[in-house]
């Protein structure tokens, strides 16, 4: 998964509620549930990323500091929390 891109759907517009970054898609609505989402969210809003980028940004900007195994597992549960708003 080093080499794979992640990106959002084209269709999906930003949103906030609350301070809280978000996406809808139609007519649901996503919301970052913590500072790690908020983080990927913030950055994926900038444009599509490398995995690896996500990871190391994820390192560089929680605290305490996740290790490689957390920040992946953090990615992962964005990618299952937000499936329906990336493209595929």
């Amino acid at each position: 998964m080093e080499n794979d891109i992640l990106v959002l759907n084209p269709a999906a517009l930003p949103t906030e509620q609350n301070g809280q970054p978000g996406l809808l898609l139609g007519s649901r609505s996503r919301f970052a549930g913590d500072r790690a989402q908020t983080v990927l969210l913030r950055s994926l809003l900038e444009g599509r990323q490398p995995v690896w980028r996500l990871t190391a940004l994820l390192r560089d900007s929680l605290s305490p500091v996740p290790d490689e195994t957390e920040s992946a597992l953090l990615l992962a549960r964005f990618i299952l929390d937000f499936n329906d708003f990336l493209e595929v």
